[in-house]
């Protein structure tokens, strides 16, 4: 009778055991999943780190941390993290070619198997003290009434508000318009005639656009829309 009874308790120690195995798991706790690095001047690198701590009672382990763009670099000091035990993610973003508001994310992967990927932002603003501006005085063209083939033309102005030259890089068109610039650099407060010269080739067209590429990191791109009725010659 003894010795059933010590197997029953030896059975049910076992049977414990493994259930407390099978519910033993990592669980990866952040203190917070959004961190603001502040304002950093364009150019600068902002520093920040994402605090956690194995709030489960096995071995966390992180086998992956995946920034969402090259401007973020993360380097983790170790991967693996007993149970009750602290870390963090240090995290560093470069801000050369951003300017305002900015929101990027990082992904964690783990062991923890309610939550084997989370998901971290790191968020500020970034401040750009010297630049260029574009501004144009019309972002639409109307030709009216116009005939297949024949060569029409119109001017406008482009300015640069900025503190800096104004650099025309690149010019995307369709085939029917053809854009000059009276000069390629724009110094600050100047401003540059933009000649349109217009050929159209097809009918049923409602708009065509002109895109303008400048090395303003403000605004990047000034488009132009280009309207005209064409009629038969």
């Amino acid at each position: 009778m003894e010795e059933r009874m010590k197997k029953t308790l030896i059975a049910s120690l076992l049977v414990l055991l493994s259930t407390m195995v099978l519910f033993s798991d990592a669980k990866l706790t952040f203190e917070a999943t959004t961190v603001s690095f502040g304002k950093v001047e364009q150019g600068n690198t902002a520093s920040l780190e994402f605090k956690f701590k194995n709030t489960g009672d096995s071995k966390l382990v992180i086998t992956r941390v995946l920034p969402s763009c090259g401007c973020t670099a993360v380097k983790l000091e170790k991967k693996e993290y007993e149970a009750g035990e602290s870390g963090l993610i240090p995290i560093k973003f470069n801000s050369h070619g951003y300017f305002g508001n900015i929101t990027k994310a990082v992904t964690v992967h783990s062991n923890d198997n309610k939550n084997p990927t989370l998901r971290l932002l790191l968020k500020g603003e970034v401040m750009v003290k010297n630049f260029s501006l574009p501004e144009i005085n019309q972002d639409k063209i109307d030709f009216n009434i116009v005939k297949l083939g024949k060569k029409y033309t119109k001017k406008l102005k482009i300015k640069n508000k900025g503190t800096i030259d104004m650099e025309i890089m690149d010019v995307f068109h369709n085939p029917e318009i053809v854009p000059e610039f009276s000069k390629q650099t724009i110094k600050p407060g100047e401003e540059a005639d933009l000649i349109i010269t217009f050929i159209p080739f097809k009918k049923n067209i409602p708009e065509r656009r002109l895109r303008i590429r400048t090395n303003s990191v403000k605004s990047r791109y000034v488009i132009v829309k280009v309207i005209a009725t064409v009629k038969d010659r």
